[in-house]
């Protein structure tokens, strides 16, 4: 029988800073900087891999990729009004020194709208809360970082109830609101992420993650697309119609023009959408807040 000692061997070491949880055994389960979170039986594990460049169960596959050639748009369907915070994430990699990544607008009456482009090789976001007479306040926040490098670049948007933040790369530009009137966005049926251009792109814009939170929703522009080849959802359209998507990897061989697909359903708006108003607001100031 071997004696019991106090001494410890090198198989069970546990050595400082090491945490040993379903995330870290003690290795990091999640890869490439991909987020751990523990499921509700705290026994298993999932991980987020968004805006990683990876994907699969550990965040060690390849992440999708979307292509904007300035050709076609991917159209979303959603109705979501009196938004007092919402959340913009994707990652980015271009050349291109200016062109529209995405666009989504209000109802005719109010004029609101969100505008989040590549102007002069800086991100640009432009948003407008809307205007019971007139074309309500243009807010505008640019990007100090230059992204037309050929690398890839991480952009967030986060607008909170008196503010609105553009963080590319970490580096933060914040805005503040001056009308407290009106700082609720209205969301009327549509939003593009693309854009048809006079002329094709010079240079190709890749898109991983874009993703769009608000509420209790949250879309995947770019996962959700393509998911929409294999299992048909009528809340995502290509236009012009007859075109095909641009990704990284094959569509499935069955794959065609949305414009060609049948369903008898007809898109809902996004749940918990409230009756579109415009009147002032006592939620506090702005503050510093988690991303998506």
């Amino acid at each position: 029988m071997r004696e019991i000692t106090n001494e410890y061997t090198d198989k069970n070491k546990v050595e400082e800073g090491c945490n040993l949880n379903h995330c870290h055994n003690p290795d990091p389960i999640c890869k490439n900087n991909g987020r751990c979170f523990p499921l509700k039986n705290k026994i298993a594990t999932t991980c987020d891999c968004r805006w990683t460049g990876f994907t699969g169960p550990l965040c060690t596959e390849t992440g999708l990729e979307l292509t904007l050639d300035g050709t076609y748009k991917v159209k979303h369907r959603f109705t979501s009004r009196a938004l007092n915070e919402e959340k913009y994430a994707f990652r980015i990699r271009t050349l291109q020194q200016n062109a529209i990544l995405f666009y989504a607008g209000g109802p005719s009456n109010y004029g609101d709208f969100t505008l989040i482009e590549i102007k002069s090789s800086k991100l640009k976001v432009v948003v407008n809360f809307g205007s019971f007479v007139g074309p309500g306040t243009n807010y505008t926040a640019t990007s100090s970082v230059e992204i037309n490098d050929g690398k890839w670049h991480f952009v967030e948007y986060a607008k909170e109830s008196y503010c609105f933040t553009l963080n590319v790369d970490m580096i933060s530009t914040e805005v503040s609101l001056t009308n407290m009137g009106f700082r609720k966005m209205d969301y009327d049926d549509h939003s593009f992420l693309g854009e048809i251009a006079e002329t094709p792109y010079k240079h190709d814009i890749k898109i991983q993650d874009f993703v769009w939170k608000v509420r209790w929703d949250t879309v995947n522009f770019v996962t959700g697309l393509f998911q929409t080849y294999e299992d048909y959802n009528a809340y995502f359209r290509v236009l012009p119609e007859y075109v095909l998507p641009i990704f990284d990897r094959k569509l499935p061989r069955t794959a065609q023009p949305l414009s060609y697909k049948i369903t008898s359903s007809t898109p809902k708006p996004m749940s918990n959408t409230p009756t579109p108003s415009k009147h002032r607001c006592t939620e506090g100031r702005c503050s510093s807040k988690g991303m998506i």
